[in-house]
C-alpha cells in the first residue's frame, strides 16, 4: 500500500538524486531539486505512480538478488563440499551399506522411556 509516508520518502530521494547528479557531473539542477522538494511538501499524491513503479522496481531486485545469493551460495560451497566427500569416500548415510542387504540402516532403541526422560528433552 503506498501512503503519503512513501510518497513523501520517494520525492526527497529524488531530490537528493538530483543534488548528487549535480555535483558530481557539473550540472546546474538546482530549479528542479527545489520543485520537487516543494511538490514533495505540498502535493505528494503526484508521486504515486513512480513510487509505485519504484517499489516495483526494489521487489524485482530483492527477487533477482536473492537467487543469485543462493544460486552462488550452491555452486561455491556445497557443490565442492560434496564433490569433496566424494573423493574422499565419506558416506553419512552408509546408503552403499543399505543398498546391498535388506535390513534398515537406521539403530533401534531399546530402551523403555519413563516420565523423567520427557521434564528436559532440550
Amino acid at each position: 500500500m503506498i501512503d503519503r509516508r512513501r510518497n513523501t520518502d520517494f520525492g526527497i530521494i529524488l531530490s537528493l538524486a538530483l543534488i548528487i547528479i549535480s555535483v558530481y557531473c557539473h550540472i546546474q539542477l538546482e530549479g528542479p531539486v527545489i520543485i520537487t522538494l516543494l511538490v514533495t511538501l505540498l502535493a505528494p499524491k503526484l508521486y504515486m505512480p513512480f513510487t509505485w513503479l519504484w517499489f516495483r522496481l526494489g521487489d524485482l531486485m530483492g527477487i533477482v538478488a536473492t537467487r543469485c545469493i543462493l544460486f552462488l551460495l550452491f555452486f561455491l560451497i556445497v557443490t565442492p563440499v560434496g564433490i569433496i566427500r566424494r573423493w574422499m569416500n565419506k558416506e553419512t548415510l552408509h546408503l552403499k551399506q543399505f543398498r546391498k542387504g535388506s535390513g534398515s540402516i537406521f539403530i533401534a532403541q531399546e530402551k523403555t522411556y519413563s516420565p523423567q526422560d520427557l521434564d528436559k528433552q532440550y
